[in-house]
Parts: structure tokens; sequence; C-alpha cells
């Protein structure tokens, strides 16, 4: 008894495992996987019409140059959905789409609302979902703009230049002061600036240049350095008042004056102007503005023997004629009486005569000649003089 009791224990303790095994083997009935969340990421919009030329920037943000009486309409526009896991749907219908103006969710606008410069948001709700797309509303570029000045080159006025300027954009005029200001520079030498900023509906600022030419001119034609009478004073100070007096009226600015006096050919610098010759100045001139023009002038003078041709001598001895030619030699002691030396201050003289009568039987015509003073051991610089004299007489 004990022994059949024993044996079936030991045949349940071996049962148990196969039916635990058994039972650890069975299939499970199957479950859905689990799937993730999947959110609208944004709304692709896509414009049908073709009124406007409106641009994307990523799929998300919009931009339009603005228009008068920009309207938009739901109709011009399609949509495509695309989700967090990237899919994408094509909206045809179930969503709500709506333009706010700035950051408010109050007041949509209406479609069929003209737009004006700023900036909107377009926001959709889809499937319990809701994204939102920016757009905006742009004023246009004047870089885009044909802008033209007045003039492109102007000569030197003194005052400011402020050529007009035309400002076209996609074959439209714009008006100055509602779409644009205009800005000047100083414009007065050289070059001149104008500058151009949009407003209202345009924006931008661009800048335009023109020339401003200086005036040529040679102020040397206005400037006459009269030629002078020796009178053994030094000219320097009264030809320098002419050369300020000029440069005065051409309102120019003298920085110096040097002399020059010509001898055996050359130019040798001198500091006075005195001694019989010719001469040249030669000016400097300060730069002027607005004017273009040489800052040397050279202008060329002499100082001329004096004329004395109103010397009165009396007359002299007449001579008979004889057929034989006669000199002025022979006439020395009636000239020395005449004092010419202390009436007139020459130092030395000569006494010439017309050839050309000298053996007429008709009394000699007055000669006009040239007296020298020769240089003495006080090495006195020559001077010369013009003067007549009566001749002589053949009766």
């Amino acid at each position: 008894m004990r022994k059949k009791f024993f044996l079936f224990l030991l045949s349940i303790l071996f049962l148990i495992p196969g039916m635990l095994l058994v039972g650890c083997g069975e299939d499970k009935p199957d479950q859905p996987p689990e799937s993730p969340e999947r959110t609208l990421s944004y709304i692709e919009l896509n414009y049908n019409g073709t009124t406007y030329d409106i641009h994307s920037e990523g799929g998300t943000s919009y931009w339009v140059y603005y228009q008068e009486n920009l309207v938009l309409n739901q109709a011009d526009f399609s949509a495509t959905a695309i989700y967090s896991d990237g899919e994408r749907e094509q909206i045809t219908s179930g969503f709500t789409f709506n333009i706010y103006q700035g950051n408010t969710d109050e007041n949509p606008i209406a479609w069929g609302t003209a737009l004006e410069i700023g900036s909107y948001r377009f926001v959709y709700e889809y499937n319990q979902n809701s994204a939102t797309n920016y757009f905006e509303v742009r004023a246009k570029e004047l870089s885009d703009a044909t802008i033209a000045l007045e003039y492109e080159e102007h000569d030197y006025t003194g005052k400011q230049l402020c050529p007009s300027v035309t400002v076209t954009l996609d074959t439209e005029v714009l008006v100055a002061g509602t779409d644009y200001t205009v800005a000047y520079g100083t414009n007065i030498v050289n070059e001149g600036r104008v500058t151009i900023t949009g407003q209202g509906r345009y924006t931008g600022t661009e800048e335009r240049f023109f020339v401003i030419r200086d005036i040529q001119i040679d102020p040397s034609n206005s400037l006459t350095i009269a030629d002078i009478e020796w009178n053994d004073s030094d000219h320097k100070e009264e030809i320098n008042a002419t050369i300020s007096a000029w440069a005065v009226a051409e309102e120019l600015s003298v920085e110096s004056v040097k002399y020059f006096i010509v001898e055996e050919g050359q130019n040798v610098e001198t500091s006075s102007v005195k001694a019989l010759g010719w001469y040249c100045a030669e000016i400097h001139i300060a730069e002027k503005q607005g004017y273009s023009f040489s800052t040397t002038v050279y202008k060329s003078f002499t100082i001329l023997p004096q004329n004395i041709s109103n010397l009165v001598v009396g007359a002299l001895t007449p001579v008979e004629y004889n057929w034989e030619e006669h000199h002025a030699s022979e006439f020395e002691d009636e000239i020395a009486a005449m004092d010419l030396g202390v009436t007139y201050g020459l130092r030395d003289y000569l006494v010439p005569y017309d050839e050309r009568d000298i053996y007429d039987n008709t009394n000699a015509s007055t000669s006009t000649k040239t007296g020298v003073l020769n240089s003495t051991e006080q090495a006195i610089i020559q001077e010369a003089f013009l003067f007549h004299l009566q001749f002589f007489n053949m009766t």
C-alpha cells in the first residue's frame, strides 16, 4: 500500500513540470504596434494665381512686393500638409485658413482685403492641428529702379548744384516727396553727390554722382605791364602795385614775383628794375577753387630810353653851300656851348645828322637819333635818350 502511494506521488512530480512547460510554450494573440504621435509641422503654400509674384523662403515664409490694391483670395492658394514624420499630404478640404496682421490672433483680415506694407501670418487649422506661415508685404527696392540726374556734368558756379532727379521703377515714374526723398551733398567743386531714399511703398538708399568741371581760364590775358621810360628810378614797387591790382580784379592770390633782365640772351634775376633793357616778371599765383589755369604767369616789359624829343636848342650858324661835305665836328663848339649835359643830365652824347641832306642846298630836316650815355669809371649803367636836334642850314 505504501509502495503504491509513493509511486503515485512520484508520477505527479514528473507531470507538473511538463504541464508548466506546455503552458509556457503557448502563443499569445497579436496586438497592434504602438504608433508614434504624428503632428503637423507646417503647411507648404502654393500660389496658383498669376497676379502677384509671391516668393517662398523655406516653405514657411513668403513675401511679395507691395502693389496698389494687393488683394489675396483663398482660392488662389493650394496647400500641402507636412507632418513631423516627413509625410506630405495634399490638403483639399477640412481646414481653415486665416490671415492675421502682426502677432495678434484677434480680428483676422478678411479675404479680398487689400494688404498694406507689413508682416502677416497665415494660420491653418487642419485635423485638430495648427500651423503658421509668415507672409510679408515688402516695399520695393530702389536698387531695381532707373535713376537719372538732370545732368551728368556741370561747370563750376561757386554755388551748390542740385540737379533734379527722375526715378523709374517697373515703367512707373515715382513721385518725389511721396515715393522717395532727395538729399544733396556740398556739390560745389570736383564731384557732386545726390542721395535718393525710398519711402512709403519703396525702400533703400541709392547714390548718384556727377562731375563739376573746373572753368578753364588764362588770367594772364588781363595783365599788362606797360613799358617804362627811364628816369633813373627803381620801378619795382610800381610794377608790384600793378600786379596786385590785377590779382584783386581777377580774385587771385599772388604768392611771389621775381624779375629777370635779359643780358646777352640770358635771363638774369635782378633785385631792381631800373636799368635800360628788356625785363620779364615771373608771377606765381595760388590755385583757385573751381578754376583751372597755369599758376605761373610771365609778363615782359621794357625800360626805354627817355624821350627828350622836346629838346630845345638854338639854331646853329648857317653854312654857305660850297659843294663840300660838312660834319658835326664843325659845330662842336656851338653844341658844347648849349650845355646839354647840364640842362638835360646827359653824361655824354652824340650829335648825328641826316646824310641825305648833307649836300643839299636846302634846309636840313630835323633828325631823330639816339644818344648814348657811355659808362664811366664809376661803372654807371648805360642809359639812352632820344632827342631832336636842328642840324644846320645850307644856304
